[in-house]
C-alpha cells in the first residue's frame, strides 16, 4: 500500500489536493477538510493501510473515512492496494495494475524466447532482463559480428552470439537459456526481410504467441503479434501481401533467405525499445499496440508508419482455439 512512486502531490488550494500530473493515471480530490488534507498530503510509497488508520486517529478523522479517500487514489492508478515501498524506476508499470501486484507475479512467470541477436535482439534482450522477466531463451548461433561486440560486455570470447548474450546478461535474476525452449509465452524473431514460414508455422501449431520484427534496407517493423486464434497469422499476411502483388510468393521465398541489413543505431535502439514496451504489455496483460497490426519504423520519420491487417478467407488460423 502506498503511492506509486514518483507521483507527485500538488497543491490546487486548501482543500483540494492533485495527484500526478498524467490525463492518463491522475486525480484531484477537492472538498477536503483540514485534517483529511494534512492526512492525503503526508502520504508517500512507504504509507501501509495501518499507517493511514494510525495517521486518522492521530487527528479527528474516522478510520474508514481515512481508507475511503485512499481508495479514491488506488481507483485513480496513483496509488496500489499492496506495498510499494520497494519499487523501482521499471516499476511503473505497476500503475496500470491499480488494485494489486498481479502485473508483476505475471512478469516473473512469463517465458520469453529471442531468435536472432543482431543489435535489436541484443538490446531487446537487455531490456527484458532490466524489466523483469522471469525466463529468457536466446537462440543465435551465428558469432559476434563488431556491432555485436560493441554492445556485449562480457562473454566477448564465446563462439556463438546466444552464449555471448547470455555470458552478459547473466546474474540478473532473470533464467537464461541458450537452446529451443518450450511451454513459451511469446516467442519474438529478430529477422532479415521476411521471417522463415516454418517459424511462424511452428508458433502457430504450438499456440504460442509470437511476435516478428523485420529488418530491411530502408526500415524496421515491428508486428503484427500474433495470438493464435485471436488475430491474423502471418500466413494471413502474406496472402494479403499476394493479393496486392502476385508475385510476392517469390519475392517472400527470396528474401526469407537473406541476411537482415546493418540498422542505424539510433533506429535499433527504437525498435528494440518498442519491442520491449510490446512483449511487457503482453505478458503484464495489458493494451497492445501490434495486435494484429505492424508499426513500421525508419529514420526517416520519427512517428512510425501502422498498417493493420485482417483474418484472411484462405487461411484457417482463425478457426485455431
Amino acid at each position: 500500500m502506498g503511492l506509486f512512486p514518483g507521483i507527485p502531490i500538488l497543491v490546487r488550494d486548501s482543500s483540494t489536493l492533485q495527484f500526478g500530473t498524467s490525463p492518463h493515471q491522475g486525480v484531484v480530490v477537492d472538498g477536503l477538510t483540514a485534517e483529511e488534507f494534512r492526512l492525503l498530503s503526508r502520504l508517500s510509497p512507504s504509507t501501509s493501510a495501518v499507517d493511514v488508520e494510525r495517521m486518522a486517529v492521530r487527528g479527528t478523522m474516522a478510520p474508514k473515512r481515512a481508507l475511503e479517500l485512499y481508495g479514491l487514489l488506488v481507483d485513480a492508478g496513483v496509488a496500489s492496494s499492496h506495498s510499494t515501498r520497494h519499487m523501482g524506476r521499471d516499476d511503473a508499470w505497476h500503475r496500470s495494475d491499480r488494485h494489486g501486484l498481479g502485473w508483476r507475479d505475471r512478469l516473473t512467470r512469463g517465458r520469453v524466447a529471442v531468435r536472432g541477436l543482431s543489435p535489436i535482439g541484443i538490446r531487446l534482450a537487455g531490456l527484458l532482463v532490466e524489466a523483469g522477466v522471469g525466463s529468457l531463451a536466446l537462440e543465435d548461433p551465428a558469432p559476434l559480428g563488431d556491432d555485436e561486440h560493441a554492445l556485449v560486455s562480457e562473454g566477448r570470447h564465446a563462439h556463438r552470439r546466444d552464449e555471448a548474450v547470455a555470458a552478459w546478461l547473466g546474474g540478473r535474476g532473470t533464467r537464461l537459456r541458450t537452446h529451443h525452449a518450450y511451454d513459451l509465452s511469446l516467442g519474438v524473431v529478430v529477422t532479415g526481410f521476411e521471417p522463415r514460414v516454418e517459424w511462424g508455422a511452428q508458433m502457430l501449431s504450438n499456440d504460442v504467441a509470437h511476435l516478428p520484427i523485420v529488418v530491411s534496407e530502408a526500415c524496421v517493423e515491428v508486428g503484427p503479434l500474433v495470438i493464435p486464434g485471436h488475430t491474423p497469422c502471418l500466413h494471413c499476411v502474406g496472402l494479403a501481401k499476394r493479393d496486392a502483388d502476385p508475385q510476392w510468393p517469390v519475392l517472400a521465398a527470396q528474401l526469407s533467405e537473406l541476411a537482415a541489413p546493418r540498422v542505424e543505431s539510433i533506429l535499433a535502439a527504437q525498435a528494440a525499445a518498442f519491442a520491449a514496451r510490446e512483449v511487457v504489455s503482453f505478458l503484464g496483460g495489458e493494451a497492445l499496440a501490434t495486435r494484429g497490426s505492424s508499426w513500421i519504423l525508419s529514420p526517416q520519420d520519427p512517428l512510425p508508419h501502422v498498417r493493420t491487417w485482417q483474418f484472411h478467407p484462405e487461411c484457417r488460423c482463425h478457426a485455431v482455439v
